[in-house]
């Protein structure tokens, strides 16, 4: 990432807000590190030491297909999907919710912001840890990576969130812990909000295209930009 590729909307007013989940609004990060690595060794077999880097910004169906084709695993990508899924989601009844996300949320449905989540996780895993952590009440819309074809180097999915949203992009933020997809965001024209994670990428740049970079989501200054009345 360069200077010249840097880009920063601050918004005016939030009237929407567009949530990655992993990292973002719930504390799992920790599911993901070297867990492809993990799989590959519960086969019988030794990962390449770059694998997990290989597979960062993969959708769970594309990252079973790499790993079946690359290692020419029994059952293919079917087998090898069925198996992260279930492991996954024995972990994810392990997560809890970032911290200060739902007194953020409670902030944003008082002031009248509509929220929605863009997430590379698939529906049923997120809808069952959101329902659980009570965080499912707060969305208006859940897109997924899978269901709209395009990973998040493409901003297909906040653009498609944002049309169910019906808010304006400069009034709509993109809160990501990611910063190749916090960058896809900025570049579209979108706010963004970079959500620190212990767990995830980091980047000396990340918050040079975020309008605010925050830890704990509660402590960040939401009044100053949350409307007054819905």
């Amino acid at each position: 990432m360069s200077k010249e590729n840097v880009t920063k909307t601050t918004p005016s007013v939030i009237r929407g807000a567009i949530f990655d989940m992993d990292g973002t609004l719930i504390d799992s990060m920790w599911i993901w590190e070297r867990y492809a690595s993990r799989y590959i060794r519960s086969r019988g077999l030794s990962p390449a030491a770059d694998l997990d880097d290989a597979v960062a910004t993969f959708t769970l169906a594309e990252s079973a297909a790499y790993l079946a084709a690359t290692y020419r695993l029994d059952g293919g990508a079917e087998r090898v999907a069925r198996e992260l899924a279930e492991g996954a989601v024995a972990l994810y009844d392990r997560v809890t919710p970032k911290a200060g996300a739902l007194a953020m949320l409670e902030a944003f449905r008082r002031a009248g912001v509509r929220m929605a989540l863009a997430t590379m996780t698939e529906r049923p895993t997120a809808e069952r840890v959101l329902s659980r952590l009570g965080i499912l009440p707060y969305l208006s819309h859940i897109f997924t990576c899978d269901e709209v074809g395009a990973l998040k180097s493409s901003p297909k999915i906040y653009r498609e969130a944002l049309r169910a949203l019906g808010t304006k992009r400069e009034e709509t933020p993109v809160f990501e812990d990611a910063p190749f997809a916090l960058a896809t965001a900025a570049r579209d024209g979108f706010p963004t909000v970079f959500v620190l994670d212990g767990h995830g990428a980091r980047d000396p740049l990340a918050s040079a295209h975020a309008f605010l970079t925050v830890g704990d989501l509660a402590d960040a200054p939401w009044e100053r930009y949350l409307p007054k009345s819905p």
